[in-house]
């Protein structure tokens, strides 16, 4: 990414989004072939090299995954956008939130999954520690094995005690959502 490229990427990703809701709404196969092409991935990677440093594509991303997340109908197309741990990932991602433009939108974006939540969904937010996310495995006893862990609830913990209210608000319905 760089200062050249920075805002037609930014304005991909949102028409992406859009194409990306309105297969879901209106054509389930147009839904697919984003699915094929693993965009998911190719977000996370995005993602994943400027979580540390505040950048108009960071923020769009936030921004787009969680209007995917919020206007997405149909259940399979929020098991893909919640499948192969994407999300997980970047839930965890090491974002700069002293940034408060960040922060709105990582837990705006929180909020968002949390109100997805159910039965079938929430087997997505789950790692057992095995490298299994979701399904029925134990923690392995192994003891170099990493601890299951539930990163949506996890984070959102993190700012029930948060100085700004719009933050500690949205983490408690992320908390209280979660059960």
């Amino acid at each position: 990414v760089t200062t050249a490229n920075r805002d037609a990427l930014v304005e991909t990703f949102r028409e992406i989004a859009e194409l990306m809701i309105w297969g879901d709404q209106n054509e389930p196969s147009f839904f697919d072939a984003f699915v094929e092409m693993r965009t998911l991935t190719h977000f996370s990677r995005f993602i994943n090299q400027q979580a540390r440093h505040r950048s108009h594509l960071t923020l769009q991303l936030l921004q787009t995954l969680s209007i995917m997340v919020q206007n997405i109908q149909l259940e399979t197309s929020l098991f893909y956008l919640f499948s192969n741990n994407h999300v997980n990932e970047l839930i965890e991602c090491d974002f700069d939130f002293d940034d408060e433009e960040v922060m709105a939108y990582y837990i705006s974006l929180l909020k968002t999954i949390s109100l997805k939540l159910n039965p079938a969904t929430v087997q997505f937010f789950f790692d057992y520690g095995d490298g299994v996310q979701g399904g029925n495995k134990k923690c392995s006893e192994a003891p170099d094995a990493k601890l299951a862990s539930f990163p949506l609830f996890t984070r959102a913990v993190g700012f029930v005690e948060h100085p700004e209210s719009m933050v500690r608000a949205a983490a408690r319905t992320v908390v209280l959502n979660v059960f």
